[in-house]
């Protein structure tokens, strides 16, 4: 398994055991686990013909997505709405509320196989909070996470796109997930179809704001079958949406250039 940097700390942090104060800022810590990839539902038969028999296909190269998000405690035992990005297509919004938001890092990796696959997105903090940052030239970037009382993962969606390939991850009530990817790249997950993974995130308490804490509960939820494709339907019609602004990014950059 491939893990970047940054998702690798945040998940470091989450682990690691020290002594802290009872009146430490204590927070959440919420790990993304991918469990399953494949191909489809849909094709483009403009890039040939698809594979025999019915979508979802397997899909032949190595496509895992790690990540994390991090909320504070008092936000999180509330009743609470966190959105963000630099660009304003429902469900997110340009302008957002990110009070409670600590921390976020996202990393795709895709590839021939395991061994050989390469960063295709690598997101942080910054790339969703900035909402000033120009979508058509540095990518696009949203989170929606909504919280209730009683229930530590929250729903929503979270969307990061480089320009160049493409994620979205749809977290249901039980804190499962279906996520799409799309890349510029090639190969199977690029403009022939879109390609989905399944996974589940994980709440860690953390007593201690800085991270160095125990861990305190740990609440895994199921992970859905692959079978799910409703909501990567909705994943789907969405990236579909914003194929046009990730191909305009490149336009624009040759007429600038001429």
């Amino acid at each position: 398994m491939r893990v970047s940097a940054a998702v690798l700390a945040g998940g470091l942090l989450a682990a690691c055991g020290a002594t802290v104060s009872n009146s430490a800022k204590a927070d959440w810590i919420f790990s993304f686990t991918q469990t399953s990839s494949w191909f489809g539902p849909s094709y483009n038969p403009e890039y040939g013909s698809p594979p025999p028999g019915s979508p979802p296909w397997p899909l032949p190269e190595f496509l895992q997505t790690d990540g994390f998000f991090r909320l504070a405690d008092n936000v999180v035992r509330s009743r609470y709405t966190i959105s963000a990005g630099n660009f304003a297509v429902p469900p997110y919004d340009a302008v957002g509320t990110t009070k409670g938001l600590v921390d976020m890092a996202f990393t795709t990796f895709y590839g021939p196989d395991q061994f050989s696959s390469a960063i295709a997105i690598d997101a942080q903090l910054s790339d969703w909070t900035n909402n000033t940052r120009p979508p058509d030239l540095e990518g696009y970037y949203g989170l929606k996470l909504v919280g209730t009382p009683g229930k530590p993962i929250p729903t929503g969606e979270i969307y990061f796109n480089n320009t160049e390939s493409d994620g979205r991850l749809t977290i249901a009530a039980d804190g499962s997930v279906i996520g799409a990817f799309n890349t510029d790249r090639g190969g199977t997950c690029g403009w022939g179809g879109v390609c989905g993974f399944s996974g589940y995130f994980t709440a860690t308490h953390v007593p201690n704001g800085r991270g160095l804490g125990i861990m305190a509960l740990q609440a895994a939820v199921p992970v859905p079958a692959p079978a799910s494709m409703a909501l990567l339907g909705l994943g789907l019609a969405g990236m579909i949406l914003l194929r046009p602004g990730r191909r305009k990014a490149g336009s624009q950059k040759e007429h600038s250039a001429s």
